[in-house]
């Protein structure tokens, strides 16, 4: 008969990291990206797991880098198992705890269904899953749409239930939101009361005919975006960006009321926002097309060739850059190796490190078989930014694609701004705890963005129902938005 497995755990409690000592044969180092990672973790979730300690000899036997992430934090307790084992028992847990976990095998179907449905805002973190992704031959991908819907045909009795009123202000949580004009640059260098944004992201109206811009004239809309530009390059800091999401004008009565000729298909804002954006400093950094998921009027209509060219099938998403930030312009670039579907970092194994003007002397980008890569720029003020792989593939695409979003009410609609858009332009243009300025936030889209990845939103809206409307799916998406008094 064999012998029952005995209990060695003895007790439990919450014990101040400083008390706990290291275990002088722990065999473990723990890189950078896990560190990070784990810390993600804490931060996002906190304590699911207790630190384990030999209560005979005092010594760490499980958790050695969550006691020095939470010394690091100065936190005042961490859960702790004691287990009572002689040094040689103890020599044994050791050295097998870890390997015994790692020697599970992974079941990739399984695995893909659980990431499919993964939230995180923390870099590292999504860096990590992004590893276990791409080790089972999937992408990892938490820019999930299934945000709540805008009831936008609501509009006016969500107004009188939230009563919005002109000149209020909103918060929604670590986030500011201004009843008013985005163009009224006392009332928006208020809101952010002495900061400055690390960005801005919109999508501002424009002439397609739809209910919110009724009434405006194209004079007035040209003067909006020049206004807005030379709001932004007050609020936005030296070296800050503005990604602007937009399309030209294919409507041809549309077009011929701004050109007062019938033989033209095409009306270009991109030269507007090219020109008044210039006018106030601002440089084209990068110009991507937003490919859109379009199945409008998916079969041949009749006045094609009379009234509209050809389907609205993509759109502009340009990045401006102001001027300055000088000291933040990466300069000098390590790349270090690290193992495939692990989060160890080979700290030691630096595969170049050069200035960049040498990069691609240095090297190539071609994969080492077996191996990834980390990217760690150093500024020339001297401050270190890891560039996560997830953000890397995102930043160095010129176009960016929902094409495939199935389901989506962006399929017909001409001009919907889905939430993909804000999150890949905030996540490659910001880091975390970041303030980012929307000035056009119709339905609320880029705040959601900004709460998934952990950035501060100041917001503006000039139209109550439409505010009235982000207010109702920022609480039906778990927020909750108070009237400042």
């Amino acid at each position: 008969m064999k012998r029952r497995w005995r209990n060695r755990i003895v007790g439990s409690a919450d014990v101040p990291p400083g008390d706990l000592v290291a275990n002088p044969r722990n065999w473990r180092a723990h890189p950078d990206a896990q560190r990070g990672a784990l810390e993600g973790v804490l931060d996002e979730v906190g304590w699911v797991q207790q630190v384990i300690v030999n209560k005979r000899t005092g010594f760490i036997l499980d958790g050695h880098l969550r006691v020095a992430l939470a010394l690091s934090r100065k936190e005042p307790t961490i859960p702790v198992l004691y287990v009572d084992l002689d040094e040689d028992e103890e020599k044994l847990t050791l050295a097998t705890l870890d390997p015994l976990a790692a020697a599970a095998e992974t079941d990739p179907e399984a695995l893909a269904d659980l990431l499919s449905d993964v939230q995180t805002g923390n870099d590292a973190v999504r860096d990590l899953l992004d590893s276990l992704a791409e080790g089972i031959g999937r992408e990892f991908d938490s820019d999930s749409d299934e945000t709540a819907e805008p009831r936008v045909d609501e509009a006016e009795e969500l107004r009188e239930k939230w009563g919005v009123e002109p000149g209020q202000v909103w918060r929604v949580g670590e986030h500011k939101l201004l009843v008013g004009d985005c163009t009224d640059i006392e009332a928006v260098e208020a809101l952010f009361a002495g900061e400055r944004a690390r960005m801005a992201v919109t999508s501002p109206p424009y002439g397609v005919g739809k209910e919110y811009e009724e009434g405006e004239a194209f004079g007035d809309l040209v003067e909006l975006i020049d206004k807005t530009a030379e709001v932004g390059a007050r609020v936005v800091i030296p070296g800050g960006y503005f990604v602007v999401n937009f399309g030209d004008i294919y409507v041809k009565s549309i077009v011929e009321r701004i050109t007062g000729d019938a033989s033209y298909g095409v009306f270009l804002m991109s030269c507007i926002y090219n020109e008044r954006f210039r006018r106030h400093g601002w440089k084209l950094w990068a110009n991507r097309i937003w490919r859109k998921p379009f199945e409008r009027l998916p079969a041949p209509f009749w006045s094609y060739h009379s009234t509209i060219p050809h389907h609205q099938e993509w759109e502009y998403v340009w990045s401006f850059r102001a001027p300055g930030g000088e000291d933040d312009e990466p300069e000098e670039l390590v790349i270090r190796r690290v193992p495939q579907r692990s989060t160890e970092l080979l700290e030691d194994d630096i595969v170049a490190q050069q200035w960049l003007e040498n990069l691609w002397r240095v090297f190539s980008g071609v994969p080492i078989e077996g191996y990834d890569f980390v990217w760690t720029f150093r500024s020339k003020g001297g401050k270190e930014r890891r560039l996560p792989r997830r953000k890397w593939r995102m930043s160095v695409h010129a176009v960016w694609s929902t094409h495939d979003a199935e389901g989506s009410p962006l399929r017909y609609h001409v001009a919907a701004f889905p939430l993909e858009l804000p999150l890949r332009a905030i996540e490659v243009y910001s880091e975390q705890g970041d303030l980012v300025w929307e000035p056009f936030l119709g339905s609320g889209t880029t705040l959601l963005a900004c709460e998934r990845l952990r950035r501060r939103c100041i917001a503006t809206e000039r139209e109550p129902r439409y505010v009235a409307v982000a207010l109702e799916r920022f609480a039906d998406d778990g927020l909750n938005p108070e009237l400042e008094v």
